[in-house]
């Protein structure tokens, strides 16, 4: 492919990428699934957006691939998680708030575990005027949502023990676990796995980069991308331009 024609074809796809996300944006005051799916695709569209700079100013074989491998496995892993709320109708609206809620989980993790160290920017964060405000609203949202979230444990005489511990994703399980319950196990492992050495720094991942083409790696990444948009498309009823749909059917087709 030319690099005009190439260069044409992302710029339909970014296209497309702005139109369903403005058009998903009004929904996304009335409905939290909506919402999530939003946060999700915003994600996925910036991310493709740095493949894609990626792919046009570093001109040599080698040099994207790694943090490109990156990259496709934090969309891959945001699509999965897209897919996964709106996979069960019942289940979508208390998903979409799990998602939603568990920036409380996180950021009372992360302030305890700052301000547990001796160190300036900690002992700045700890002598804050601001703190005591601001730990009492943290630890009321905290309070709130926390019960969801905690890790489950069967004890010796088969009752299980909720609590106090929460988990580290506002998901129970892993995101195979996810990947199974939506039949996509031979993605996770064939594909999205191909990738966990980038994020690793593995040896072999350095050396060899991930299993894609230099020449397919903006094409991979507009698939996930598509596939996101696709699931906001649907659950907003969104109408597209021939062209636009057109892209997303063309960027959807099953991997296998």
């Amino acid at each position: 492919m030319s690099d005009n024609l190439k260069n044409r074809a992302s710029e339909a796809v970014l296209e497309a990428l702005r139109s369903v996300i403005t058009q998903s944006y009004p929904h996304t005051e009335t409905d939290v699934v909506a919402r999530a799916l939003l946060f999700f695709l915003v994600r996925v569209s910036n991310t493709w957006r740095s493949i894609r700079t990626l792919d046009e100013h570093m001109s040599d074989e080698e040099g994207p691939m790694v943090d490109g491998g990156t990259l496709l496995r934090a969309m891959f892993d945001a699509y999965l998680q897209a897919e996964y709320i709106v996979s069960d109708e019942k289940l979508a609206v208390e998903r979409a708030n799990d998602y939603l809620d568990f920036e409380h989980v996180e950021k009372h993790k992360r302030a305890r575990c700052v301000t547990s160290y001796d160190n300036p920017f900690a002992e700045a964060l700890k002598t804050s005027p601001h703190r005591p405000t601001g730990e009492e609203r943290l630890q009321q949202e905290y309070n709130r949502v926390k019960a969801r979230y905690f890790v489950e444990k069967r004890q010796p005489d088969g009752t299980i023990q909720r609590g106090p511990r929460v988990r580290s994703n506002w998901y129970s399980g892993t995101l195979a676990d996810i990947a199974r319950s939506l039949g996509k196990s031979d993605e996770y492992d064939i594909l999205l796995a191909t990738f966990h050495g980038c994020v690793h720094s593995s040896a072999w991942a350095v050396r060899k980069g991930p299993m894609v083409s230099r020449e397919h790696i903006l094409d991979w990444a507009s698939t996930i991308a598509a596939r996101v948009a696709r699931l906001s498309v649907n659950r907003n009823c969104i109408v597209l331009d021939e062209l636009h749909e057109q892209i997303l059917a063309a960027l959807c087709r099953p991997y296998f």
